[in-house]
């Protein structure tokens, strides 16, 4: 995180990718939240691709029984022959990827559209809204897109219709324990990359796409998205306790007028008005006042040290 808010994207990205991978089954430190992000600020595009591609599974999630589609996005994540984890509770059954969460699938899709040559994006923006058609409207929120429709003849994109049809999906497919997790999620994913929601012609693309997604009846919509969610509720207890401010770009700054070398402000229980604290403030002024006054009489307590140092192995003293 420190690594990202001065601009350092790539070596942020090279440290989430280290603590992703010493556990990428549980992924403890929710690194997964992060990593996208500074693929996608770097332009490491490929990364994201070859992260999906190596089918890495969340250990302790359901598995995907009926994942809907035949395309390539949805041939992928129903992954065919995946490894197993060893001691899961079902050793036949098909784990749940990593790409399956709701900032991930959003991720994939966006680094897919964004790499040249582009590697079908228009698939996996489609599966990402079937599983989660409640995360359009807030993440063009976030991008500042105004979803009542008042700007559709400025744009020409009207987004209402869309924002009707998805909200109907949803409210079909509710599942309250993940209700809040892909709201998370998505409003992490949108803070995090809205520069390249908000490029015009990732706009157009995402426009293009959702009008072909919610052209599907409203039933086979719910269907998927049920489907979807109902499976992320053992996520949802690793990832919801997660905190949006964890995520923020920016962080406190002091007063132009505070001194930062105030012991106060760096140590609070160093403070010297403090009374516990007045007998070692007593006896580092008074070694202090000593070292002064020996450094006067030409002995300089900082040479004792190095020459006697020097002088015990001359004399084969040292190790």
């Amino acid at each position: 995180r420190m690594c990202g808010m001065l601009g350092c994207e790539r070596t942020a990205l090279e440290v989430a990718k280290l603590l992703y991978y010493l556990d990428p089954y549980r992924d403890p430190m929710s690194t997964l939240l992060h990593v996208d992000r500074y693929a996608l600020a770097s332009g490491q595009f490929q990364f994201l691709l070859d992260l999906q591609r190596m089918r890495i599974p969340l250990v302790g999630v359901e598995r995907w029984d009926h994942v809907s589609g035949d395309d390539a996005a949805a041939t992928e994540i129903r992954g065919q022959d995946l490894s197993r984890v060893s001691g899961s509770a079902d050793a036949d059954a098909e784990p749940v990827l990593n790409s399956a969460l709701p900032s991930m699938s959003l991720s994939l899709a966006l680094a897919r559209f964004l790499s040249e040559p582009k590697d079908d994006p228009d698939s996996w923006m489609r599966q990402a809204l079937l599983w989660y058609p409640h995360m359009l409207k807030p993440l063009l929120e976030e991008c500042g897109v105004d979803t009542l429709g008042r700007r559709a003849s400025e744009d020409e994109r009207d987004w209402q219709p869309l924002f009707v049809q998805a909200e109907e999906a949803s409210r079909m497919s509710r599942e309250i324990d993940t209700d809040a997790l892909v709201a998370r999620l998505t409003a992490i994913h949108a803070k995090q990359n809205k520069a390249f929601w908000k490029r015009d012609d990732v706009l157009v693309w995402l426009y293009r796409v959702a009008q072909t997604t919610f052209s599907s009846e409203a039933s086979t919509l719910a269907k998927t998205a049920s489907d979807a969610t109902f499976r992320l509720r053992r996520v949802a207890r690793r990832y919801s306790q997660v905190q949006l401010t964890d995520f923020e770009s920016q962080y406190p700054q002091l007063p132009p007028d505070m001194d930062i070398l105030d012991p106060a402000l760096l140590a609070p229980g160093m403070a010297p008005h403090l009374a516990h604290n007045a007998r070692m403030q007593r006896q580092q002024a008074q070694a202090q006042e000593q070292w002064r006054q020996e450094a006067q009489h030409g002995f300089d307590p900082g040479d004792f040290l190095p020459d006697e140092f020097v002088e015990a192995h001359t004399r084969g003293g040292g190790g």
